[in-house]
């Protein structure tokens, strides 16, 4: 399937990209909130949305390929792409910043800018359930595969694990089983493994924990702050995505860097990879224009192949000779070849290919 395609979404910048865990849909909404879902095979808009503010956050869910995301007016909406479903979920006082579904569709985590999580049922919104989680503002928030755990970070550096409880048609329950503090900044993302838990922080660092005891037991310094981790199923290996356009691939047996992907000149504001680990997909700043010449606001990345592809005004197919610019400048920057050449002399040298 060659081309891939980037989207440019003019006039309003793209705040949130991210992909669907089958690899088949990629969703943005920029800063209007208009949400716009589009397929990963053959390139077309496949949804879009009635405007949901500011956005925060989106995600896709692992099953179903449902959406959820949140706005500035305090709300939580899941959406169907496919049945045109459209769910909205209110009870929080402030904004909300993280959203997560659990693996069986029937349960949304969220967490506010005030520090508190809320628990609901996706068809039974009388069952939600509102608890003070932290003092400061939950940055991400994620649930295991049985439902029994939950996991909050925040912006002071803390990180809770909690016990649930999740039955349909009873009130959740969710009891704090353990608090964990290594990092003094916001941890900005966390990931859970059976009993392994992996966060990212905003320091520039990951840190591994044993859930059963508390401690850790590995911590990895990044090229800057942390913008995600992922675990991508397929390759069983840990996706670290840095704010200032360095991607890693782990090894989480040996925690060995497999890859290291350089996209020079941008910073991510959010970024995602398929569960397949081929695509990452990506929003950056205006800053990107530095590095890929007009400047798309997202980008979808084979990264199997390092073959990015951007459209202007739409969704079109690159020419080679686009093609034949980014791929110059992504492969063999990120490769280190001309890592110590001048990122301008580097972005001239590839506009004359």
């Amino acid at each position: 399937k060659d081309p891939r395609y980037i989207w440019q979404l003019a006039p309003s910048s793209v705040k949130i990209a991210v992909a669907s865990c089958s690899s088949e849909a990629f969703a943005t909404i920029t800063m209007d909130g208009r949400l716009r879902v589009w397929s990963l095979v053959t390139g077309e808009l496949a949804f879009s949305s009635s405007h949901l503010f500011l956005p925060y956050c989106c995600s896709f869910s692992r099953v179903g390929g449902c959406l959820l995301a949140s706005n500035s007016s305090n709300q939580v909406a899941l959406i169907d792409p496919r049945s045109h479903l459209h769910r909205v979920y209110t009870g929080h006082t402030s904004s909300v910043r993280c959203v997560t579904l659990t693996d069986d569709g029937l349960w949304i985590f969220s967490g506010s800018s005030s520090g508190d999580v809320a628990v609901w049922h996706v068809s039974e919104q009388a069952s939600c359930v509102f608890f003070a989680a932290h003092v400061s503002t939950i940055r991400h928030c994620c649930v295991s595969p049985d439902n029994h755990m939950l996991v909050t970070s925040a912006d002071d550096g803390s990180i809770k694990l909690w016990a649930c409880i999740l039955a349909s048609g009873a009130k959740p329950s969710v009891t704090l089983k353990r608090t964990l503090k290594h990092h003094e900044v916001c941890v900005s993302s966390v990931v859970l493994l059976h009993d392994t838990l992996i966060a990212g922080a905003l320091d520039g660092r990951v840190s591994v924990w044993d859930v059963e005891r508390g401690v850790v037991v590995h911590e990895l310094v990044m090229d800057g702050p942390v913008l995600t981790v992922q675990f991508i199923p397929k390759t069983s290996s840990v996706c670290v995505v840095c704010v200032g356009g360095v991607t890693h691939i782990f090894d989480p047996s040996k925690w060995v860097s497999l890859r290291r992907i350089h996209i020079p000149g941008i910073r991510f504001t959010s970024a995602s990879i398929t569960y397949s680990g081929q695509y990452l997909c990506f929003s950056a700043t205006r800053s990107v224009a530095r590095a890929f010449g007009d400047g798309p606001d997202c980008c979808v990345l084979d990264i199997r192949r390092n073959i990015p592809i951007v459209n202007e005004d739409g969704f079109i197919q690159a020419t080679g000779w686009l093609r034949l610019r980014l791929w110059f400048m992504v492969y063999f920057k990120s490769s280190g070849v001309f890592s110590q050449l001048p990122f301008p002399l580097v972005r001239a040298i590839s506009r004359y290919l």
